[in-house]
């Protein structure tokens, strides 16, 4: 569910109206691309084929991010934090955390 449009309204040409609707959301959203047609049509078309596979495999979109509750958001930042980060900054991320909670 994409459009592509000219945009001459952009002062960097060539410019592009990118429009699709968001699956999660189910709003239209606008973004525009300053490349060439062939770009912005390979764009699209990369676009489509996942908006199509997502479409037909719910189970592997993200849950929409107003179900999302602290706590869960305060679990999956530390788990990928904790990866990368010193033993001592994760300690401080849980504190910090446990009392936003």
């Amino acid at each position: 569910m994409s459009s592509l449009k000219p945009y001459p309204r952009s002062k960097k040409q060539p410019a592009w109206l990118f429009q699709y609707t968001d699956l999660i959301t189910g709003k239209w959203t606008q973004r525009v691309l300053h490349c060439s047609r062939e770009q912005a049509n390979g764009y699209k078309k990369s676009f489509d084929a996942d908006y199509n596979y997502l479409k037909m495999h719910p189970d592997e979109i993200e849950m929409n991010p107003t179900d999302y509750t602290i706590k869960y958001a305060t679990v999956r930042f530390i788990k990928t934090k904790a990866v990368d980060k010193a033993h001592t900054t994760f300690k401080r991320y849980h504190n910090v955390l446990d009392h936003l909670i």
